[in-house]
C-alpha cells in the first residue's frame, strides 16, 4: 500500500473597503484519492479541496502582522493499514508560497495580504520548511484513521488594500510505522 497521499487546497476570500457590509465565507473542501484509502478535506470525497475564507475589512488588516479570524478545515484519511501508527501532513513550498513567512501568497488583487495556516495547537505552518517535522505534527492513527484539523486565516504584511484574495497550497499526508 502506497504511505502518502496528496492534494492541492484552494483558498480565496475578498478584502472589502471599511464602508461595504461583511458577509460570513462558508467552508467548503474535497479529498485526495490514494489506493486503498478514503480521504476528505472538510467531509467532501474529492482529490482536491477548497477553503472560502469570507470578506474582511480592510482596516481590520491595516498594520503589517495583523490576523483576521480563523476558517477551520480538516483532513481526513480512512482505511488505512494497521501496520501504520502515525501520520504527518506537510504542506509544499512552491509559485505560491513565501519562501521568508511560509505564508501563501495572494494571487488576486488585494494588496499587502498573504494566507497563514495554522496546526492544531495554533501554531504557525510555515508551508515548504521543514520546521513541520516536530513530533507534536504526528497524529496518531485510530481504527484505521487519522483526522487532523487546521485554520486559514488572512494575515497582512502592510496595510491591506481591497479586492479579492486567492491561493493555494499542495499538500502530502504521510503514514508512518512508530515504535511505542
Amino acid at each position: 500500500m502506497n504511505n502518502t497521499v496528496t492534494g492541492t487546497i484552494n483558498f480565496s476570500g475578498e478584502i472589502v473597503g471599511q464602508t461595504m457590509g461583511i458577509e460570513d465565507g462558508g467552508l467548503i473542501i474535497h479529498r485526495p484519492r490514494s489506493a486503498g484509502l478514503t480521504v476528505s478535506v472538510n467531509g467532501s470525497e474529492t482529490q482536491n479541496g477548497y477553503v472560502q475564507l469570507g470578506a474582511v475589512s480592510e482596516v481590520a488588516l491595516a498594520n503589517p502582522g495583523d490576523t483576521a479570524t480563523a476558517t477551520q478545515f480538516n483532513i481526513r484519511v480512512a482505511g488505512i493499514s494497521e501496520q501504520y501508527t502515525h501520520a504527518l501532513v506537510f504542506f509544499e513550498g512552491g509559485a505560491t508560497v513565501d519562501a521568508v513567512t511560509g505564508g501563501l501568497i495572494n494571487m488576486a488583487e488585494a494588496g499587502n495580504v498573504q494566507i497563514q495556516l495554522r496546526d492544531q495547537q495554533n501554531n504557525i505552518v510555515q508551508a515548504g520548511s521543514n520546521a513541520q517535522l516536530v513530533s507534536s505534527a504526528f497524529v496518531p492513527v485510530m481504527n484505521g484513521e487519522v483526522y487532523t484539523d487546521f485554520t486559514a486565516r488572512f494575515c497582512s504584511t502592510g496595510r491591506a488594500t481591497p479586492g479579492n484574495v486567492a491561493s493555494k497550497v499542495d499538500y502530502t499526508l504521510y503514514l508512518f510505522e512508530l515504535a511505542s
